[in-house]
């Protein structure tokens, strides 16, 4: 009996303890009943500092531009099938969420992909014999979610070509950002062929009219799962080198993204990168999907997305290799699956992919690319079918999920200026703010960590009047949310922020009267 009670005894020790935690880490009132506002009380309920919070945004000091194509995806070259796009519209899918670029063939593709070769499966490589081929066959375990015979490869055409991918970017006012396979050439003894290969791509791209300023040189060359070939130790810079000097020297304009660090950025990995390629380098390329394997709503709360200290140590180190003009783009992030994951809801998976975005905006990288647009596995291929939420669901019919909804509130800042912006409670209401350089349009964009609905006032300083628009996606509705004409006065705007969202609070100013 004494051994229960202590158990007991135990049990209501760490609750209370777990309740005080609770209440430090996320400003609840501890042990205050619950009592319902009222008419009457309800501006000293929100006058409460767990209650009210204050954003304020300096219209005028101006951080930086934002690129048109900061808000970007990523393609594959042979899930993405022309079928699946014509049927299910998905061009317009991408048009609706303001994608701002498309990154082909792909991740893994990539050290596969062959331009002249656009029907051959995923994850095979057109150079290696003809009796390895039909190795991608799902029966295999490959993750291929159209799988062509190879003597079939020469008609197939469900798979999209850089031709068809271009038309589409075009289509979509979208900035091509265009992988060269570096796995082949070093896989067959081939280098020259590869590097022939890759300019003639290049040129193919200029002589049909299509400005790609943006290439990347294969993708994650020190991956040992799905790539291609695994480049050692400092043998990718080697690569990067002769590569890229090949096309500087022809395309001087080019601007070549490198990817040579695992999601740690191992400072003497980029270091000796850098020695070796920096010169022929303007990108260094950090994959970050955020919670592998431990991916939670308590990890969220507890530790969320926050690149930055990595983000100025990789700055740091280029800056000391002699290359401070090197920028930093993410061309594959999301929240990465875990077994908690696969219960999140739509809302929950937008709500921190947009805590993402908001690090990468708030730390100056230029460019980043969701993973993937479709992911069309199956249970027989990936025994787990892990989420990887996009702005379209991952089986028919492809519908828009509330992440395309994010997607669009983010498009609002593309091509825009970066300001100053800043929250009293930063620990839980995390914001960035962009406006328009007339200066009529500006927008906030702010998660919210806090289970407290919150009254927040946003300040633009200035006295100026206007009107405002609130979108919002909370994590307890599973659905967007809107607030029409809320005033703007003497530079201030009013509004109620909902427990655990994102939120976009866009801002038209009357025009000033000129002097």
């Amino acid at each position: 009996m004494r051994h229960w009670k202590f158990l007991t005894l135990l049990l209501v020790m760490a609750l209370v303890a777990r309740a005080g935690q609770g209440a430090n880490r996320w400003d609840r009132e501890a042990g205050v009943p619950f009592v319902p506002v009222t008419p009457e009380n309800q501006a000293e309920f929100y006058a409460r500092s767990n209650r009210c919070a204050t954003v304020r945004v300096d219209l005028d000091r101006t951080l930086r531009a934002i690129s048109p194509a900061f808000l970007g995806i990523n393609l594959s070259s042979f899930s993405d099938t022309t079928d699946v796009w014509r049927d299910y519209k998905i061009p317009d899918t991408l048009q609706y969420a303001g994608v701002g670029a498309m990154r082909f063939p792909g991740g893994a593709e990539t050290g596969y992909y062959h331009w002249r070769n656009p029907g051959v499966n995923g994850y095979e490589d057109f150079w290696e014999p003809a009796a390895k081929r039909g190795k991608s066959d799902p029966k295999a375990g490959r993750f291929q979610a159209v799988w062509v015979a190879p003597e079939k490869w020469a008609s197939n055409t469900l798979f999209m070509s850089i031709d068809e991918y271009l038309a589409q970017c075009r289509r979509l006012g979208a900035e091509p950002i265009v992988g060269i396979n570096l796995s082949s050439g070093a896989k067959y003894g081939r280098r020259e062929d590869g590097v022939k290969e890759a300019l003639e791509l290049m040129r193919h791209c200029r002589d049909t009219g299509y400005k790609v300023t943006y290439w990347y040189l294969d993708n994650e060359p020190w991956n040992e799962g799905i790539a291609n070939y695994t480049f050692k130790g400092n043998t990718y810079a080697e690569e990067v080198l002769v590569y890229g000097q090949a096309i500087k020297q022809e395309f001087p304009d080019a601007r070549l993204i490198c990817n040579p660090t695992l999601e740690s950025a191992d400072s003497n990995t980029i270091r000796a990168f850098l020695q070796t390629a920096g010169k022929v380098v303007d990108y260094l390329d950090v994959h970050w999907y955020w919670g592998w394997g431990t991916s939670s709503f308590d990890r969220w709360l507890d530790q969320p997305p926050a690149y930055g200290e990595t983000i100025n140590r990789i700055r740091t180190v280029c800056r000391e290799a002699g290359y401070p003009g090197i920028g930093l783009v993410v061309l594959e992030w999301n929240v990465a699956p875990s077994d908690w994951s696969v219960s999140f809801s739509p809302s929950l998976f937008a709500v921190i992919q947009g805590d993402l975005l908001l690090d990468f905006l708030n730390h100056n990288v230029e460019l980043t690319c969701l993973w993937p647009l479709l992911w069309r596995t199956s249970r027989e291929v990936w025994p787990e079918q892990d989420v990887f939420q996009s702005i379209a669901s991952s089986l028919p019919p492809y519908e828009r999920t509330l992440s395309a909804e994010m997607f669009r509130m983010f498009s609002a800042v593309r091509g825009r200026n970066l300001v100053a912006c800043e929250s009293n409670a930063s620990r839980n209401l995390v914001c960035a703010a962009a406006n328009d350089p007339a200066g009529n349009t500006a927008t906030v964009l702010l998660v919210s960590r806090s289970p407290l609905r919150r009254r927040v006032t946003f300040d633009f300083g200035p006295a100026r009047s206007g009107t405002a628009r609130l979108e919002a996606i909370p994590i307890k509705d599973n659905k967007l949310q809107t607030e029409d004409g809320l005033p703007v006065r003497d530079g201030k705007v009013e509004c109620f922020i909902e427990p655990y969202s994102l939120n976009a609070l866009t801002v038209r100013f009357e025009k000033r009267a000129r002097k």
